[in-house]
């Protein structure tokens, strides 16, 4: 004779009883002491230190400096060979006329960024991303990278030195 079963109802796991603390440390074979882990806290962000780890043994991350240095933005002087060849004198001041309308534009967008931010910056070039990236007096490069205004207070005396006539340039210059 068969007696009829039955059904089992499956086992849930207990709610609300989490392992928590001191437990929890030992189950994963580690054994935290909180005071000491506050310490090293407290002297990694001492040290300039930035990032967030949940693990003890994690390096202290440090700012990589770019690879290759910062350079100025909007110089004058690179002639590309078509139009030093090919483009005869109007040419040449034309292409010229468009890196000091460069160089004029970074100095104007320099001073309204400075006057938004209420301190000098610097617009600056980065070659290894390829973009103008701005600096504040807290960056390392700051002092070493000619502001594109100093570029452009410049741009008379460059184009002296080029021969180029200050006349084909004179809406340029008025700033």
């Amino acid at each position: 004779m068969v007696a009829p079963v039955q059904p089992v109802a499956p086992i849930a796991p207990p709610v609300g009883q989490l392992v928590t603390g001191e437990a929890l440390a030992q189950l994963q074979g580690a054994n935290f002491d909180f005071a000491a882990e506050r310490e090293r806290l407290a002297a990694a962000k001492a040290a300039g230190a930035y990032g967030l780890a949940s693990m003890p043994e994690v390096p202290t991350l440090r700012p990589v400096p770019p690879k290759t240095p910062l350079r100025e933005v909007g110089s004058l002087g690179f002639i590309p060979g078509d139009v030093l060849h090919g483009g005869g004198a109007r040419g040449l001041i034309d292409h010229v006329r468009g890196q000091v309308a460069e160089i004029r534009d970074l100095a104007r967008r320099e001073a309204e960024i400075s006057e938004r931010l209420g301190e000098p910056i610097k617009i600056a070039f980065d070659p290894d991303s390829g973009h103008t990236i701005v600096l504040t007096r807290a960056d390392a490069d700051y002092a070493r990278v000619r502001s594109a205004a100093e570029v452009y207070d410049r741009v008379k005396f460059d184009l002296q030195k080029m021969g180029l006539s200050l006349a084909d340039f004179r809406d340029l210059l008025r700033g």
